[in-house]
């Protein structure tokens, strides 16, 4: 998506968690070398690793941020997005994580699939066997664009992709 939004994309910066295992970086790594992008992966481990990560980026010439949806990146989801913002690096975060304001957040919504769990929680409490529910899954990906980020950032952003987006802000 971030191809479609910055057409010359190069680089890819993916900010993650120091604190947790590294498959999303890996996997973020594998896809972008996929797509012919190179990459800058930084793992924050406390907020002062926010501004060296955004150093980092802009010596590596990123021209777009992917924001994996680990527990770092929600605690510092607003400062993240106002970081990116300044430095005019198109951002994409999760479903969930729209709420900061980044130029685009997709995904599937974790929010969503926890309701679901509680509704799963309730019926098995009052009495249904839990091993005749049917295993469900949030299936249905959202993509969410900001606009007033779009503005920030003086990016315009083409007609189809904004056609395909589920939700516009701004």
């Amino acid at each position: 998506m971030l191809k479609k939004v910055v057409p010359g994309l190069r680089c890819l910066a993916v900010l993650g968690d120091a604190g947790v295992p590294d498959i999303l970086p890996r996997l973020s790594k594998a896809a972008a070398e996929a797509e012919g992008l190179d990459i800058c992966i930084r793992l924050l481990g406390r907020e002062e690793d926010l501004e060296a990560a955004f150093v980092a980026f802009a010596v590596a010439g990123a021209g777009g941020l992917l924001c994996l949806e680990v527990p770092r990146t929600t605690t510092y989801g607003a400062m993240i997005v106002e970081m990116a913002n300044a430095a005019r690096l198109p951002a994409i975060f999760g479903r969930d994580h729209a709420r900061y304001g980044p130029l685009m957040a997709y995904g599937t919504s974790l929010a969503f699939a926890a309701r679901r769990m509680a509704s799963q929680v309730d019926t098995v409490l009052n009495g249904t066997d839990a091993g005749t529910l049917p295993v469900e899954y949030v299936r249905r990906p959202e993509l969410i664009v900001n606009l007033n980020a779009a503005r920030r950032m003086a990016i315009t952003l083409p007609d189809n992709f904004l056609r395909s987006a589920n939700e516009i802000v701004g």
